[in-house]
């Protein structure tokens, strides 16, 4: 079943401006776009805190398919190489 999805951006700090670091949610492509003009890595957890996968993206456009997750709530964080946290974003999945 194709998913629809929303995206609620919750949180932007002086470090995700510093860094120029933007998250997109593309639903008709099931898509996470990140873009960031450094390195940084990403967790995503569901509604109830578990966390679902874990990457490090490079400086410039990193694409996350989500095509595949279940119905529901989300956060994505964001995470600088310092180990700061940059922002945490919404999406919710439908």
């Amino acid at each position: 079943a194709f998913a629809t999805a929303f995206y609620i951006q919750t949180s932007t700090s002086e470090i995700a401006e510093s860094m120029n670091v933007q998250v997109f949610h593309q639903p008709e492509s099931q898509s996470l776009t990140i873009n960031a003009e450094e390195s940084v890595q990403f967790q995503v957890y569901d509604a109830v805190g578990r966390l679902q996968t874990t990457n490090r993206t490079t400086a410039g456009t990193f694409n996350l398919s989500t095509s595949d997750w279940p119905v529901g709530f989300y956060a994505i964080r964001l995470i600088d190489d310092a180990g700061q946290v940059v922002t945490t974003e919404k999406v919710i999945i439908r």
